[in-house]
């Protein structure tokens, strides 16, 4: 546990030579956590400077006012200021107890400054000289500065500027300085520096930054950087990151790094609270307790979060800086004026909210366009489940003299939007929709809501150019044709939930938004989240299936502040695609309590280890809908057009890579007999060669869901005759009229144990009994719900063990394994270990699975074997294959067998 020394909020951290009267109040503290000094029998305050120990002063135990809150304050009297003049300064404290002695912090020391007084330098009087008299003077001097001759510059113009040089970083790398004194310090380049320590000692590399103006408090800053360490194992293995001012006085603790000899990338972010503790002007610190040396690459401070130089940034310019008419959403006017109905400006936008259950309410703003061209009204928004949210262009004179529909979906641009959340609507208007509506110019946009219920509006630009208050997306001509780069926002801003009352819930894991990324290959845009303490947190991206299960799962470790934080994601390229959502571990990120001033917006999901699915062939912790406040939101949006033809040189690769396996092999050797019958040839580690019959005469098919569920078919087809077990038995059977293909065996409980033994146990009682010596096919699709560490932790080795099983007791039998709907990559590659190991044929079906088109719908339709018809309610079970998706495995399929 870290040591860790601060002052208080309220404390000062200056003191001029002379005044007796200032103290400075610190707080003690393990992990930022106050330590209680109730038992501390002696405290001893120290100073120092970059030369080493000065002096130090004792505090009473007694004399501490709260000694719970680890509060120490220490008088700066006329006996501690002695001899010791303007400058920086260290200080630490020294706690002595029954066990021993505590030295706060454990890190590098904080830092406090001494100033002079007015009397400390003797004064000068200023003259008062005229304008004429300042030229004058500075003819003079300009006269006798040292002059560049005429041919000293031969070129008229500038021929080239290396743009790889330009760094978008307030950094000055090659001003760098040594802090106390280090062994070496290098200055590689404007990105790289090496530092040295001293054994015993804490010493380091300062390195300058200057902002020119203030810093922006409305964004975040960002400080990234690559570092290696000559070794690792140290008792002092800790790497402090601070910042300091300009007289290298100690700010703030951005944060620790461990030492590690592989090169790491971090990227560090600075919160609001933090950056109004930052000067325009100071360094960041990296202090180092040994003589290993530290090797910093990549140094960047910024507001983009951009790492490359501005030869790199080119290719992805962002032109979303220009303004393109925005609608200030506080100038909303209530259309009705009818009781009942509330409005909220809040980070989330505008939230109106209506109680009557009858009737219309509203809202709406009065513009001025050119109407002689296309309007467009562009708007992110959203409703609650029983209302209904719909756009109208109104009269100038009132938001009740209708005049234009907007959801005609002649007047959509792009597909129409299925209402999931908060949603991005574009609607356009043409100068003849306008003329027949006699509106030139001036009129109103007006958002209804009928019935009780709530809205959410923001973002809303009313324009003769498409898109919201960015440039990148108004080009017309193009963006009518094409999709506009979609956004999707999920969750409500977390920045006021320091007021709000944070609530104890045991056993408490994951939770999420009832509502899912509708973005094919979205990447996180953006991540607001209100942290209790500064640390790091986890979050995973994931799909719930159709038992509320978390599947699908990738995890991530994000750095936060204590407090409101805001982070950029985009450059990090985290995707999340269609059909799947962000998920917070609330453990240690918790949840809060609704209240008047912290309404709930959105359904709030959570997992527990108190709800578990109540499927005898699934198990583990369902997501369940709970009032309560999640700390956190996100944004996913498309990939950039740069990302995205990356992306598509990737895949073009593959492709090359696919290509280049068939070829090779195209050396495999298939037989037909004199009968027409085709054989194929394998080969055992011993050289034997056994030949076996590419028509399949005795087929098992076994999986989860996909192949039986719900209606006794595969989720999600919508009939028993489409799901892919249908059309696999179909197409083999024209193949060979006489085939037996068993029915299909649901083996989902293999994958729901989490024990060796347990997956046997399934074989032996579940799949060995359908299995005859005969049997030639075995198709498996078991992967998707391994979704749990204990699940995964032996998947491999039982993957393996349960081919051979099936070999062992079908000897003739190919095995087939279909993989993954949901499962994660890591899963994927152990299975293909697997298969290779124990002689089986992986049938990879991923891409389909990321297709848009290949799963099924909420409201879709589905007909089971014994004829009941049901409609797809949950998300989970729409995120299951449809007809289409169903068809491309079974095609797949049939083309690994023949």
């Amino acid at each position: 546990m870290e040591k860790t020394l601060s002052f208080t909020d309220t404390s000062a951290q200056i003191v001029k030579i002379g005044d007796t009267t200032t103290s400075f109040t610190l707080v003690c503290g393990n992990d930022n956590v106050a330590t209680d000094l109730t038992n501390a029998t002696s405290i001893t305050v120290k100073l120092g400077n970059a030369s080493g120990y000065l002096k130090s002063t004792t505090v009473d135990p007694a004399s501490l006012t709260d000694p719970t809150t680890g509060q120490v304050t220490v008088k700066f009297n006329s006996d501690l200021m002695t001899s010791l003049p303007a400058g920086s300064y260290y200080i630490e404290v020294w706690v002595v107890d029954s066990t021993g002695t505590s030295i706060y912090p454990s890190d590098g020391p904080i830092g406090f400054t001494i100033t002079n007084n007015i009397q400390s330098t003797n004064g000068s009087t200023i003259t008062t000289i005229t304008f004429n008299d300042f030229v004058n003077k500075f003819n003079d001097i300009a006269a006798n500065a040292v002059k560049v001759n005429e041919n000293d510059i031969n070129a008229t113009s500038v021929d080239k500027i290396n743009l790889g040089n330009i760094l978008d970083s307030y950094f000055l790398v090659k001003k760098s300085r040594g802090y106390s004194q280090p062994a070496s310090l290098t200055a590689v380049d404007n990105q790289s520096v090496n530092v040295t320590g001293v054994a015993g000692k804490t010493t380091g590399v300062l390195i300058p930054f200057d902002f020119k103006d203030n810093i922006d408090l409305s964004k975040q800053l960002h400080l990234m950087f690559n570092y290696k360490t000559s070794r690792t194992g140290d008792s002092a293995n800790s790497i402090g990151v601070y910042v300091t001012d300009a007289a290298d006085n100690l700010l703030l603790k951005v944060g620790t790094i461990n030492q590690n000899t592989d090169s790491t990338k971090v990227n560090l972010t600075f919160n609001t609270a933090s950056l109004t503790k930052i000067s325009n002007k100071g360094s960041i610190l990296f202090s180092i307790g040994a003589d290993y040396e530290l090797s910093l690459t990549g140094l960047m401070l910024n507001y983009t979060g951009f790492s490359g130089t501005f030869n790199d940034q080119i290719t992805t310019t962002d032109s979303g800086k220009t303004v393109n008419s925005p609608i200030d959403l506080s100038t909303y006017t209530s259309a009705y004026a009818v009781g009942g109905e509330t409005f909220n400006l809040t980070d989330d936008g505008l939230i109106y909210k209506r109680t009557a259950t009858s009737g219309n309410g509203g809202f709406g703003y009065f513009c001025n366009v050119d109407t002689t061209k296309n309007v467009y009204v562009t708007y992110k928004g959203g409703n609650s489940a029983n209302s209904f949210f719909a756009p109208r262009i109104t009269g100038s004179d009132s938001l009740g003299n209708l005049k234009i529909r907007l959801d005609d979906n002649a007047r959509v641009v792009g597909e129409p939007v299925t209402p999931t959340g908060i949603n991005t609507y574009v609607y356009k208007i043409t100068p003849t929709d306008f003329a027949n509506a006699g509106i030139n110019r001036s009129f109103g946009i007006l958002f209804t809501i009928a019935g009780s219920g709530y809205a959410i509006l923001k973002d809303l630009t009313v324009s003769n150019t498409i898109g919201f208050n960015s440039n990148s997306e108004t080009q017309n001509k193009i963006l009518e044709k094409t999709p506009l780069r979609q956004n999707d926002a999920i969750g409500q801003s977390p920045r006021s939930l320091g007021g709000a009352t944070k609530i104890t819930r045991q056993g408490i894991m994951f939770g999420t938004y009832d509502a899912q990324s509708q973005i094919d290959d979205g990447i996180l845009k953006s991540l607001e989240v209100f942290a209790p303490s500064t640390g790091n947190y986890k979050f995973s991206v994931g799909k719930i299936d159709q038992n509320q299960l978390i599947v699908s799962r990738t995890d991530y470790q994000f750095a936060l502040n204590a407090g409101y934080n805001i982070i950029d994601l985009e450059p990090q390229q985290i995707g999340i695609d269609n059909g799947f959502r962000l998920f917070a571990e609330l453990s240690t990120l918790g949840i809060y309590q609704p209240d008047s001033s912290h309404q709930r917006m959105f359904t709030s999901l959570i997992q527990d280890n108190s709800h578990s699915t109540t499927n005898a062939n699934y198990s583990g912790y369902i997501m369940y809908s709970d009032d309560v406040l999640l700390p956190f939101k996100y944004e996913v949006c498309e990939k950039s057009v740069d990302k995205k033809i990356s992306t598509l040189k990737n895949s073009i690769n593959d492709v090359n890579l696919s290509v280049s396996n068939v070829e090779a092999s195209l050396g495999n050797i298939n037989l037909v007999s004199p009968g027409g019958k085709k054989f194929g040839i394998s080969v055992d580690d011993s050289g034997n060669l056994t030949t076996f019959s590419l028509v399949a005469n005795k087929v098992l098919i076994m999986g989860n869901s996909l192949t039986l569920a719900g209606g006794q078919i595969g989720m999600a087809a919508s009939n028993p005759s489409s799901d892919y077990y249908s059309l696999v038995k179909n197409k083999l059977m024209t193949v060979n009229p006489k085939v037996i293909v068993k029915p299909r065996l649901g083996a989902g409980q293999w994958e729901s144990e989490t024990t060796s033994a347990g997956r046997q146990k399934v074989f032996d009682e579940i799949i060995s009994p359908q299995l005859d010596p005969d049997t030639d096919v075995v198709i498996i699709e078991l992967i998707d719900n391994i979704n749990t560490d204990d699940k995964k932790a032996t998947f491999e080795a039982d993957a393996e063990t349960l081919i051979k099983n099936i070999k062992n007791k079908a000897p003739k039998a190919r095995v087939f394994w279909i993989a993954r709907w949901f499962a994660d990559d890591n899963l994927l590659a152990e299975l293909k270990e697997a298969c290779q190991a124990a002689g089986a044929t992986q049938i990879d079906i991923t891409d389909i699975a990321r297709m848009s088109d290949t799963k099924s719908y909420i409201g879709a339709t589905r007909t089971g074997e014994d004829g009941t018809i049901w409609t797809v309610e949950s998300s989970g079970e729409a995120a299951h294959p449809g007809d289409k998706g169903m068809q491309l495995i079974a095609d797949r399929v049939i083309e690994s067998i023949t």
